[in-house]
């Protein structure tokens, strides 16, 4: 499996045991069912959107992180079909070069570069001069309502990115957080389906909200909504201080339009997703001999219960060499001033809470290829992590409560790197045990 196709790849330098390369194998074989490529070219095909487009032209918008694999894989199963293109990465995740227009977004908080992004969107649209004989086809993976999301009157430059901040760092769901961004975002919830009208609009949707399914995706683009404000303007109320900001944002909350998208004719279909991946880890796991258990496609919740439910089953298991494996995005509050992300916080905490007597590695990885930190996507650790730390001085409760998980991957070897674009899905977990080790 070469660097283009797997996010996941031990930094230069480092080496782990023979468990740990057995976890990072299963990892990289649930990375690989959802490559963006891959799932999208099966979609097109399967759909056989050539023929779906019959009559009228064929104009193709792909959208988030994986946006380069996606146009990879529309372009091979359309080939010569396609009229135009538009790409739309982020400043991290890059679009494609071979589409007729890119534009990079802001990613994870949004602000000039999305306003930006949208505006040549806008630009690219108006002068297809689509009609109703016309057939757009909507590339929608993750990471698109950051880089979807344009600052417009009463809105200030900064206020969707402050904005943004104080969501991400309350520890609210990502649901949640992004139901407040989409009603301040025009193009967000169903949104999308109005610039494109009177064409026909046919979503591909590669799922990485865990809670919501493939509707969450981009905060829904492509999907006609009717947005809750009276549960908008309460997280603001709450979560947003008192002052210009929230009285800004609630009088765009006010201002934008409850329905979007309806009457617009439009078709959705899910390509990937998390449940994806976790076959892809079962299966890879069992042709390894491995016996499994399965945590389930929607791992969530607080990251340090999350790490109890691991460290509790790799402690529980009984004498087989057995496969503990999972897949979603747990929550992180961020109380400390360290680096860090998600996977690599379960996995300290994981190795924190390690089972006694039993050799185990655990993996956490972003599909995405970045683990809140460029050129990380997340970090792996065995049995042997926490004596290695005290070798070199390390105070792993002292870094957990400093949210600096990166630091201790960093000195002890353990971070994983991969190339951003190639899908975005969720994050897989992989915890291996051995036979208990005396």
């Amino acid at each position: 499996m070469d660097a283009l196709t797997s996010p996941l790849a031990p930094v230069r330098g480092t080496s782990a045991d023979a468990v740990c390369t057995v976890a990072l194998r299963i990892a990289e074989a649930g990375c690989d069912a959802v490559a963006a490529d891959r799932v999208m070219e099966r979609a097109a095909r399967e759909l056989r959107l050539e023929r779906q487009a019959a009559g009228g032209r064929l104009v193709v918008l792909v959208l988030g992180k994986a946006a380069r694999g996606a146009l990879d894989g529309l372009g091979r199963a359309l080939d010569g079909k396609i009229h135009s293109s538009f790409a739309l990465g982020g400043t991290r995740y890059p679009a494609p070069d071979q589409a007729d227009v890119c534009a990079l977004g802001d990613h994870p908080l949004p602000a000039g570069n999305s306003t930006r992004a949208v505006r040549s969107l806008r630009e690219f649209v108006s002068a297809q001069a689509l009609t109703s004989r016309d057939t757009v086809v909507v590339a929608v993976t993750g990471g698109a309502t950051a880089m979807l999301s344009e600052t417009a009157a009463p809105l200030l430059p900064g206020d969707l990115a402050e904005l943004s901040r104080l969501l991400l760092r309350s520890g609210l769901d990502v649901t949640t957080v992004n139901a407040v961004r989409r009603a301040c975002a025009p193009l967000l919830a169903g949104g999308l389906l109005d610039l494109l009208s009177p064409a026909r609009c046919i979503g591909l949707v590669l799922t990485d909200n865990v809670q919501v399914g493939f509707r969450g995706v981009g905060s829904g683009p492509t999907f006609a909504t009717e947005l809750d404000l009276l549960f908008v303007r309460h997280v603001v109320t709450t979560q947003v201080p008192e002052g210009g900001l929230r009285a800004r944002l609630l009088a765009a909350v006010d201002g934008g339009a409850s329905r979007r998208g309806f009457g617009v004719r439009h078709h959705n279909h899910e390509v990937g997703g998390p449940g994806l991946a976790l076959s892809a880890m079962i299966d890879e796991a069992r042709a390894l001999g491995l016996a499994v258990e399965s945590l389930g496609a929607a791992v969530q919740g607080d990251v340090e219960l999350v790490a109890r439910t691991f460290a509790g089953r790799l402690d529980t298991l009984g004498s087989r060499a057995t496969a503990v494996l999972g897949c979603g995005e747990v929550t992180v509050a961020v109380r400390g001033q360290g680096r860090g992300g998600r996977c690599q916080e379960l996995a300290l905490r994981v190795a924190q809470l390690s089972p006694r007597g039993r050799g185990f590695a655990f993996v956490a990885a972003a599909t995405d290829g970045v683990d809140n930190l460029p050129g990380v996507s997340g970090a792996w650790v065995t049995h042997e992590t926490k004596s290695r730390a005290a070798a070199r001085g390390l105070d792993i409760p002292a870094l957990l409560r400093d949210n600096d998980s990166h630091r201790a991957h960093r000195l002890l070897g353990q971070v994983l790197t991969g190339p951003a674009g190639i899908s975005n899905t969720c994050d897989v977990y992989v915890g291996i045990t051995t036979n208990p080790h005396g």
